[in-house]
C-alpha cells in the first residue's frame, strides 16, 4: 500500500516536471495552447509609409505567419522594391518582426513592419516574442579578386564598370541598396550634351555653337548666388566635360538607348538630351535598365546590400576594400578601388561640417538618403583630401514645408514651384523672413533663392497662403497644432500671432504691385505675381530649401586619382561622380551637366585603368 503510494506520488511529481519544462521553453511570452499562436485566418493591416499608406494582407496559421503581401503602396517604384520583396520574406523566414533594414528603403520597410504588427495583434500573437528577434548566425566571410572594384552603382558606377569590363578588365561592383542604380532611376534621364563643334559627329546642332560660347555661357549659369574666394569652377576640366559629352551619348547609344533633343541652349544654357522611351517607363528606370543588363552581360560580379566599410592599404596605396552584407563579410582585393558612393546629402553630420550655414535655416533633403558620404569616410581615412566649401543642389521644387509637416502628413510635399495643387504653386505666392519681409524673387532659379535663404540668416521662413484653394486649406488645417504653420482671419491678427512687425506693409505692398504686374522690388515676372484674395483667413507656412544633391566631396586629378592634402595622389584610389564633382560649379549647378559629368567620368576612368591593368 505504502509503494502503491510512492508510484503515485512519483508519477504525480512526474507530470508537474515535464509541465514546468514545457513552460520554461515556451520563451515567446505567450503559452502555447490548443489553440495555437494565433487564430489562423488572413488579416489586414495599414501603416504609413515614406509616400502614403501601405497595405498588407498576412496569413497565419495556428503557430505561423505563413504568408505576407503588400497589397496597396505608393512609394517609389525601383526604391521601394527591395523592402516589398525582402522585409516580408525574411519576416517569414525568422518568424520574428527583427529584421535587417533594406538600405535605401528604411522608411517602406518600417511601415511594413507596422503594418505586420498590427496584424499579429487582430491574429492574437504576442508582440514581446515576435521582437525578441532570431538567433545571430555568425557571418561567413568571403574573400574575392577583381582588377577593379567599383563602390556604388549609380550613373557613375555603372559607366565606370561597364566601360572596364568592356576593355577588358575584370570588375567587382559593390552597392547597399537591394538594386542598382536606384539614385537615378526616378529622374526624367535627361544628359548635357553640348552640341559645340567637337560634337558635331554625333548630333548635329540646331545653331551654331562653340566650345567658348559654351564655357561663356557656364561661368554665367554656375555664378548664380555665386561666392567669391572659391576657386570653382575648374574650367579646363570643365572644357573635357563638355567635349567628352558628345562621346557620351554615342557610348550610351551603343548599350540600347536612343536619345533625342529635350532642351536647347537658348532654353537651358546647354543642349540637354533625353532616352526615348515607350510612355510607361520613366526615363531614368530605362536607362539603368539598359546599363544593368550591359554589366550583367559582360561578366561582372555584383554585390548588392553590401555596404562598403573600409579600404584595404599596402605600401601607401588601396589595393582593396571591405564590404558587409546581411549574411556575409567581403574582403574583395582589387588593383584599383573606384568610389562611385553618391554626395552627403544623407548625413546631418557631413551636413552640419560643410555647410553649417543651412542648418539655422533648415533644409529638406528630397535626394538618395543612403549618400551619407561614405566615400568621403572611407577616402579620408586614408588620407585623402575633402573639399572644404560644400554646398546644396536644389530640387525642382525649390522649396518645401518644414520636415515636421511634411513628417505628419506627407501631403504637404505637394506645396512647391511644381505643385500639383490650385494654389499651391509656391513661385506665385509671397515669402517672407521672420519680420514678415520679402527676401528674393519666388519663381526665381532655386540656387538663387537657396542662397538668398541661407546668406542672410533671417530664418524662420514663410510662405502665405489665403482660403481660396478648398483642397490647400484642407491640407493646412492638418498642421496647425504643429507649430509651424500660423492661422488668422485678417492680416493684421496673422501680424501680431507670428510677430511679424512688417508683415501687413509687405502684404499690402505685394498685393499693390500684383494688381500692376510690376514687381519693383525683386523683378518677379508678371505671370507669377498673384494678388492675394481679399479676405481670410489666412495662413504663414514654414518653408525650407530643398535639396536633392550636394556639392563636396574628395579631390581629385584631371583623371579623378583621389589626392592627399599635399596634392600628392593615392595609389590605386579613384573617385567619381557627385563624389568628386564639386569642381565642376561655383554654387549653381548647370542644368543636367552633373549627369553628364558623371557618365562621362566614369567612362573614362574605366576605360583608362583597363588599359593600366593590361599593360
Amino acid at each position: 500500500m505504502r509503494s502503491r503510494a510512492l508510484r503515485i506520488v512519483a508519477m504525480l511529481l512526474t507530470v508537474m516536471l515535464v509541465l514546468v519544462m514545457v513552460g520554461c521553453g515556451n520563451t515567446g511570452g505567450k503559452a502555447v495552447t490548443e489553440a495555437g499562436l494565433y487564430q489562423a485566418g488572413t488579416y489586414v493591416g495599414v501603416a504609413q509609409g515614406k509616400m502614403g499608406d501601405i497595405k498588407v494582407e498576412v496569413t497565419f496559421s495556428e503557430n505561423a505567419i505563413d504568408k505576407i503581401e503588400v497589397v496597396e503602396f505608393n512609394e517609389t517604384k525601383g526604391t521601394a522594391d527591395g523592402a516589398i520583396d525582402k522585409i516580408p520574406a525574411r519576416i517569414i523566414e525568422g518568424q520574428t518582426l527583427v529584421v535587417d533594414a533594406v538600405t535605401g528603403a528604411t522608411a517602406t520597410g518600417d511601415a511594413i513592419i507596422q503594418a505586420v504588427e498590427d496584424c499579429v495583434l487582430q491574429a492574437g500573437g504576442d508582440l514581446t516574442a515576435l521582437k525578441i528577434g532570431a538567433e545571430q548566425k555568425e557571418k561567413q566571410v568571403q574573400t574575392l579578386e577583381a582588377d577593379i572594384a567599383v563602390i556604388g552603382s549609380g550613373l557613375s558606377g555603372l559607366s565606370t564598370a561597364i566601360s572596364a569590363l568592356e576593355n577588358g578588365a575584370s570588375v567587382i561592383v559593390v552597392e547597399k541598396q537591394a538594386a542598382l542604380g536606384r539614385s537615378f532611376a526616378t529622374s526624367f534621364g535627361n544628359v548635357m550634351m553640348a552640341q559645340v563643334e567637337e560634337n558635331e559627329a554625333y548630333h548635329k546642332a540646331k545653331s551654331d555653337d562653340t566650345l567658348d560660347q559654351a564655357i561663356e555661357r557656364w561661368s554665367k549659369m554656375t555664378m548664380q548666388g555665386g561666392q567669391e574666394g572659391i576657386p570653382y569652377p575648374d574650367y579646363e576640366r570643365v572644357k573635357e566635360i563638355i567635349v567628352d559629352s558628345g562621346a557620351t551619348i554615342a557610348w550610351l547609344e551603343q548599350h540600347g538607348l536612343e536619345y533625342q533633343i529635350s532642351f536647347t541652349k537658348e532654353q537651358r544654357g546647354a543642349d540637354i538630351v533625353k532616352p526615348v522611351t515607350d510612355g510607361n517607363q520613366v526615363a531614368g528606370e530605362l536607362v539603368i535598365e539598359r546599363l544593368t543588363n550591359s554589366l550583367k552581360e559582360q561578366g561582372a560580379t555584383i554585390l548588392t546590400e553590401a555596404t562598403a566599410t573600409e579600404l584595404i592599404e599596402a605600401d601607401g596605396g588601396v589595393v582593396g576594400v571591405k564590404a558587409s552584407s546581411p549574411d556575409k563579410n567581403f574582403v574583395i582585393h582589387a588593383k584599383n578601388v573606384v568610389l562611385a558612393t553618391g554626395g552627403f546629402g544623407g548625413s546631418e553630420e557631413y551636413i552640419e561640417q560643410l555647410i553649417p550655414d543651412i542648418l539655422a535655416t533648415g533644409y529638406q533633403f528630397s535626394g538618395t538618403g543612403v549618400n551619407t558620404g561614405d566615400g568621403m569616410t572611407m577616402g579620408a581615412q586614408v588620407g585623402a583630401a575633402l573639399y572644404e566649401d560644400g554646398w546644396i543642389i536644389p530640387s525642382p521644387g525649390k522649396l518645401l514645408p518644414s520636415k515636421k509637416l511634411t513628417d505628419l502628413n506627407v501631403n504637404f510635399n505637394k506645396l512647391n514651384s511644381y505643385s500639383p495643387l490650385e494654389g499651391g504653386v509656391t513661385d506665385k505666392l509671397m515669402l517672407v523672413n521672420q519680420a514678415g519681409q520679402r527676401m528674393t524673387n519666388e519663381a526665381g532659379p532655386g540656387v538663387v533663392i537657396a542662397a538668398d535663404l541661407i546668406d542672410a540668416k533671417e530664418a524662420p521662413y514663410y510662405i502665405l497662403f489665403d482660403s481660396s484653394s478648398e483642397e490647400v486649406v484642407s491640407l493646412l488645417e492638418t498642421g496647425l497644432d504643429s507649430g509651424d504653420i500660423y492661422k488668422a482671419n485678417t492680416m493684421a491678427e496673422l501680424e501680431k500671432l507670428s510677430k511679424m512687425n512688417h508683415l501687413v506693409s509687405t502684404f499690402n505692398e505685394y498685393q499693390s504691385m500684383a494688381k500692376k504686374g510690376v514687381d519693383t522690388e525683386f523683378k518677379k515676372p508678371a505671370e507669377m505675381l498673384q494678388a492675394y484674395a481679399a479676405e481670410g483667413p489666412y495662413y504663414l507656412v514654414k518653408f525650407v530649401p530643398d535639396f536633392v544633391a550636394t556639392m563636396g566631396g574628395l579631390k581629385t586629378t584631371g583623371d579623378c586619382q583621389v589626392v592627399r592634402e599635399d596634392g600628392t595622389a593615392i595609389d590605386g584610389l579613384y573617385a567619381v561622380g557627385e563624389l568628386a564633382h564639386r569642381f565642376l560649379y561655383n554654387r549653381a549647378h548647370f542644368g543636367n551637366a552633373s549627369n553628364s559629368a558623371s557618365l562621362t567620368m566614369g567612362r573614362n576612368v574605366g576605360k583608362l585603368l583597363a588599359e593600366q591593368v593590361q599593360q
